[in-house]
């Protein structure tokens, strides 16, 4: 039963102003009794400006004259609340106007979820960005009594930027809720109901922390950095406040923590958290040993984590505070997975057996095979006696000791029989006969030819060595020394390397060519008397050019640049010439044989002359009989020289010519055909 003596405000409502340095904003505290009525004005109102660095009368404060309006306020809705029977309504008048909307916080313009639901315009974003930064700076300069009008102008100027759309959807925006932390020695149960009542959250409490609680700050804090706030302080003295769903509980953190209550999140979702809230998260273990990775976590748990291994599912549950929970998922990440063990490697085939032949002297090649038998079983063996050779067909490690066991059966000739291995350089690829020439001069030696490097390999004693080399010279197909050889270098006289070095490398087979980088030279590396056959072989190959076939350059100085098209008919007239335009020097360049240099000259003396462009080649097609056809294909090179640029188009079909040539080449063609008929 509540006391009739003292006065009642179960209904009153009390608006409590309070004022930062941004925004004037309208909070509204429901009054319980006198002293829960003290608390709240004091907490709400008096204490932002006890804590103000002003000091002197209290008139002297812009703000001071708000405290005696609230206490009236109070006193004058508990005393009609308190008259009994008498009900208070408003006038018709005033009853019929609209209730005045809350206000808008129009620093939140500027956020980007909000802006992106009024859909503003970049203009818009622009505008406002300028308006916001002026305020700020109006308000950083201005006294306090100024900055009220500020704001509204601010205000009225963010309001004006929005079209009717965006003010309708500015109702629909959610609303922000900011809490402010105004406590000055004051209960924990009384802190965390208002609390847990401001975050629309229903508090479980059993045993609150002991003493008081005394927090002023001008700063808005949202819930979650609300409840962070809290538990930085309730941690220090053994408590932690836990969201689950909509409860609040508050855990006392001195005997074990009870898992159950605490909320299970996700990794992704931990910054909706307060740093110091309590959370459950489920980290999965991958291929890492379940034992290493809770060896890891171990070392970050204290004082409150918990950590379970859950083997089954590979993974580790740790319940923790929020603000951890990065440092155990980098810690996780950091203990090894085992690697695959990499599958058994295949075990090697069996090598599979080879044939090679073994050269014997100094033993009977019977006794040799069958001392090979006995000792290597197995194997097949077979003697050449005509070839002092045994052949083998084996393995590669039985040929090793085949190898070795024949080392020993073979004597150690005298010096001068002894083998030799000789390789000999040939100039020329060799023939197919040449080793079986080489066995009737010297049988026991064995020859080997590399034709891809031109060797020939020789294994004998030196009076074979002696006998195979004059042979050699004898067949005048083994290389002359290096000291022999020249380097000469050859005009090629405007004709295709590559065609003459082919010629050349046929010729004198065996020398080293090289064509230098222009393809105007060739360079030669060989012996003098090679030298005079490559001499006399170009002589015959790139003879002298004609005087007429000399292409050589001419410039063509112009006062004005040339017409469009000019150059492309000059390049159609000698399409085998080079022609450029230098548009610095206004001159044509020009590299021709003498015929083509006279077609250019006479093409530019005629523009000069008409001031016109030259005909374009034309197309046309000449009837003719076999006799015209006859002489025109012997006399058509010929013809081709005298009309520079004149292409035969078609030669090949029966009764017609088809010519490609300028107007006056028609003109001189039509009158060469009449004559080729008499």
């Amino acid at each position: 039963m509540a006391d009739p003596n003292q006065p009642q405000f179960a209904t009153a409502g009390v608006y409590l102003f309070s004022l930062d340095h941004y925004a004037c904003r309208i909070s509204a505290v429901k009054v319980q009794d006198r002293e829960g009525s003290r608390m709240s004005i004091q907490n709400a109102v008096a204490a932002p400006y006890a804590s103000s660095p002003t000091h002197g009368p209290a008139l002297s404060r812009p703000w001071a004259l708000l405290w005696p309006c609230v206490l009236w306020t109070v006193l004058g809705w508990s005393v009609a609340d308190r008259l009994s029977g008498q009900e208070t309504s408003p006038a018709p008048a005033e009853a019929d106007k609209p209730q005045a909307p809350v206000a808008f916080d129009y620093l939140r313009l500027a956020h980007p979820t909000v802006a992106k639901h009024l859909e503003l315009t970049d203009a818009q974003r622009a505008q406002i960005t300028q308006i916001l930064t002026a305020r700020a700076t109006q308000l950083s300069q201005a006294p306090a009594g100024e900055r009220p009008a500020i704001t509204t102008a601010a205000n009225q100027k963010l309001a004006a930027l929005l079209t009717a759309a965006q003010r309708q959807r500015l109702s629909t925006l959610p609303a922000e809720r900011t809490l402010y932390f105004q406590f000055v020695e004051q209960t924990w149960p009384e802190v965390l109901t208002w609390f847990a009542e401001q975050s629309d959250l229903s508090l479980v409490m059993n045993a609150p922390p002991a003493g008081t609680f005394t927090y002023r700050d001008m700063k808005g804090y949202s819930p979650r950095d609300a409840i962070d706030l809290l538990n930085s302080v309730l941690l220090t003295k053994g408590f932690s406040l836990v969201r689950r769903d909509r409860t609040l509980i508050l855990m006392e953190l001195n005997s074990e923590l009870t898992s159950e209550l605490i909320p299970t999140v996700s990794l992704d979702k931990i910054d909706q958290r307060g740093r110091f809230e309590f959370v459950t998260v489920l980290f999965p273990l991958g291929k890492r040993p379940p034992a290493a990775v809770d060896a890891a976590v171990q070392q970050l748990l204290k004082p409150y984590g918990r950590a379970l291994t859950l083997a089954q599912t590979k993974q580790i549950r740790i319940t923790d505070m929020a603000a951890k929970m990065a440092a155990y998922s980098l810690l996780i990440s950091s203990v090894p997975e085992p690697k695959t063990p990499a599958p058994p490697a295949k075990p090697a085939p069996p090598p599979k057996p080879v044939l090679q032949t073994y050269p014997y002297e100094g033993f009977d090649a019977q006794v040799g095979v069958q001392t090979l038998k006995n000792l290597i079983p197995g194997v097949t063996y077979y003697a050449d006696q005509k070839a002092k050779q045994i052949s083998v067909f084996a393995t590669p490690n039985q040929q090793t000791a085949v190898k070795a066991i024949l080392a020993q059966l073979t004597k150690i000739p005298p010096r001068e029989t002894a083998s030799l291995l000789e390789v000999y350089v040939l100039q020329t690829a060799p023939a197919e006969t040449l080793p079986s020439q080489l066995k009737l001069v010297a049988p026991d030696a064995q020859v080997s030819i590399d034709p891809a490097q031109l060797q020939l390999v020789v294994y004998g004693s030196p009076k074979e060595q002696a006998a195979i080399r004059a042979t050699l010279d004898k067949l005048g197909i083994q290389q002359q020394p290096q000291g022999n050889q020249q380097l000469q270098a050859y005009d090629l006289k405007g004709h295709d390397p590559d065609t003459i070095r082919a010629a050349i490398q046929a010729l004198v087979p065996g020398i080293s060519l090289h064509s230098t980088s222009d393809g105007q030279r060739l360079v030669a590396m060989a012996s003098p008397k090679q030298h005079t056959v490559i001499t006399a072989a170009l002589s015959e190959l790139t003879p002298a050019p004609r005087p007429d076939q000399l292409r050589t350059l001419r410039f063509y100085h112009r006062d004005q640049p040339l017409p469009t098209g000019i150059l492309s008919a000059l390049e159609t007239l000698v399409s085998d010439a080079n022609l450029a335009w230098d548009a610095t020097a206004s001159r044509l360049s020009a590299v021709a044989t003498a015929p083509q240099h006279a077609v250019i000259q006479e093409t530019l003396q005629q523009l000069d002359a008409d001031g016109n462009q030259p005909a374009p080649p034309a197309l046309r097609i000449y009837p003719v009989n076999q006799v015209q056809r006859e002489r025109f294909s012997r006399l058509q090179s010929s013809l081709l020289d005298a009309y520079p640029g004149m292409r035969v188009i078609d030669a090949e079909t029966a009764g017609e010519l088809a010519i490609l040539a300028t107007p006056t080449q028609h003109t001189q063609f039509a009158e060469l055909l009449k004559t080729l008929v008499t």
